[in-house]
C-alpha cells in the first residue's frame, strides 16, 4: 500500500459530535509514525453531530454518513471504495433511524453511502456499557464481567465481528433472498462451544486475548442452507 497518511495533530482533528456538557478531555496527538498504514483510523470527542434539542446524545443514519464524508472533506482518512468505514461510538450516544429520540433503535448495523458519484461501505456500532441498551447488545453470559474485564468493549468488538461479515459477503444489503439472510445475522447470539475463565465466557483467542464471537453462517447447499459455525 504506497498511501501514506496525512499528518494529524490537535489542530486538524475535527469536531465530530457535540456534547451537552462540557468535555475538558483533550485529544491524543497523531502521528505518520503511530498509524499503522493499513488500518487509518480518526477520532473525536467532541460532538457536532448531534441532537442539539435534547439532553441525550443521538445520532441518526445522515449523520452516521456524515461523519464519514465530514473525514474525507478534511483530508483526515483516505476515500477508499473498497475500505470500510467503522463509526463506534461511546456508551453516551443513542441511535435512531429517522430523528432524534433518546433510545437506541439498533446495537449496530451496515450499509453503504454514495459521495460524489462513488460507493462507500461503512459500519456502525455503540458501546453500551453502563446504558439501558447493554441488555440486549452485550452476550447474556458477559454482562456482569467480560473475558478482557471491559464489558462494553469485548462486547462492542463482537458486534464489530459480526458487522464485518456482513460488509464483505453483502456490502450493499442486496445479496440474500428468501429464508436464508447474511451470515452473521442467522447465527445473532450463537457462541457455539464456550468455556470460562475467572467468571467470564469466551470461545476463542484471538493473539494472547479470550474473546467472545459469535458464529457465522456456513453455507453447505446450493439454496443457502447450512449451519452455524465458529469463525
Amino acid at each position: 500500500d504506497t498511501r501514506t497518511d496525512p499528518p494529524y495533530s490537535e489542530s486538524t482533528i475535527a469536531p465530530v459530535l457535540k456534547k451537552h456538557s462540557e468535555d475538558t478531555r483533550t485529544e491524543p496527538t497523531y502521528s505518520e509514525s503511530t498509524i499503522d498504514p493499513l488500518f487509518k483510523k480518526y477520532s473525536s470527542r467532541s460532538y457536532d453531530k448531534g441532537c442539539e434539542d435534547k439532553l441525550i446524545t443521538v445520532i441518526t443514519d445522515k449523520t452516521i454518513t456524515e461523519i464519514v464524508t465530514d473525514t474525507f472533506k478534511d483530508g483526515l482518512l483516505p476515500r477508499d471504495p473498497n475500505g470500510i468505514y467503522l463509526v463506534l461510538t461511546s456508551p453516551d450516544v443513542n441511535k435512531k433511524s429517522d430523528r432524534c429520540h433518546s433510545c437506541t433503535s439498533a446495537c449496530g448495523f451496515h450499509n453503504y453511502f454514495t459521495f460524489e458519484g462513488q460507493k462507500y461501505l461503512y459500519s456502525w456500532a455503540g458501546d453500551w456499557e453502563g446504558t439501558g441498551c447493554s441488555i440486549r447488545c452485550t452476550p447474556l453470559a458477559n454482562k456482569q464481567k467480560s473475558p478482557n474485564d471491559d464489558v462494553g468493549t469485548d462486547a462492542l468488538i463482537n458486534l464489530v465481528s459480526n458487522l464485518l461479515a456482513g460488509t464483505v459477503t453483502d456490502p450493499y444489503v442486496s445479496g440474500w433472498n428468501g429464508q436464508y439472510g447474511e451470515i452473521a445475522a442467522l447465527c445473532s447470539w450463537n457462541f457455539g462451544t464456550v468455556w470460562e475463565h475467572c467468571g467470564a465466557t469466551y470461545n476463542m483467542y484471538v493473539g494472547e486475548k479470550r474473546m467472545l464471537i459469535q458464529n457465522l453462517w456456513k453455507v453447505t447447499e446450493l439454496d443457502g442452507s447450512g449451519y452455524c459455525a465458529s469463525v
